[in-house]
């Protein structure tokens, strides 16, 4: 959130940071759902019923693709792989995968440009970050159309579960939805745009846990 952004919201009214967290939520709604979402969901729907083996070459055939992607693409590893003397056609399965090391965050909040596809710079994408609970936020640009399939995947679990898209939801997450100085509920906020309760992670305590749950009840 930009900083100016976040002070009109942290002084405002109870009501109109309901208000600021639905439109907003209607933003996200929009780049996270729309494109080719429900293209992306159905294949899924309809993957998730391959066998054995016909998973298994779906996902060897994307992983040639990205491997394919990266080497042709993105600077990291154009220049990792010339370094350790590999070539697209070095990885046909994902027993393959053990001849890259494994990639340290720090190495992309390092150096967050050589991470960067060139043949996308030119499309939709936005820049996300971690919550930081394990650390340092790491901050990576991710393409739209990228975000909505990551979205379905998030869709078909819910499908599993029997929850479709437009139920009604509670999230616990590290966002700056309730000031710091809040001593006293409420801790949440709605996104009336998707029907979500937004509870803070951060007020989270032995002494609070109680309107936490008769929240959640109610």
């Amino acid at each position: 959130m930009k900083a100016w952004i976040e002070r009109v919201y942290t002084h405002s009214s109870l009501m109109l940071q309901h208000a600021m967290v639905s439109a907003y939520g209607c933003r996200l709604a929009r780049l996270r759902y729309g494109g080719g979402y429900n293209r992306y969901l159905n294949e899924l729907l309809h993957s998730q019923y391959y066998s054995r083996a016909e998973l298994t070459e779906l996902q060897n055939e994307r992983l040639r693709s990205l491997i394919r992607h990266c080497y042709d693409n993105v600077p990291y590893y154009s220049r990792l792989m010339r370094e350790l003397k590999l070539a697209p056609r070095d990885f046909r399965t994902v027993e393959d995968l053990p001849k890259l090391p494994i990639l340290a965050k720090e190495v992309v909040r390092s150096q967050p440009q050589f991470f960067y596809a060139q043949n996308y710079l030119g499309s939709p994408a936005e820049i996300v970050g971690t919550s930081g609970t394990t650390g340092t936020t790491l901050r990576i640009r991710v393409n739209t159309e990228g975000r909505r399939q990551n979205y379905a995947f998030f869709s078909r679990l819910k499908v599993w579960a029997g929850v479709d898209r437009y139920a009604r939801t509670a999230t616990l997450a590290g966002r700056s939805l309730v000031p710091a100085s809040m001593q006293k509920p409420p801790f949440w906020r709605y996104n009336l745009a998707t029907r979500a309760l937004l509870l803070s992670s951060y007020h989270l305590s032995e002494r609070h846990i109680p309107a936490y749950l008769s929240k959640l009840v109610d």
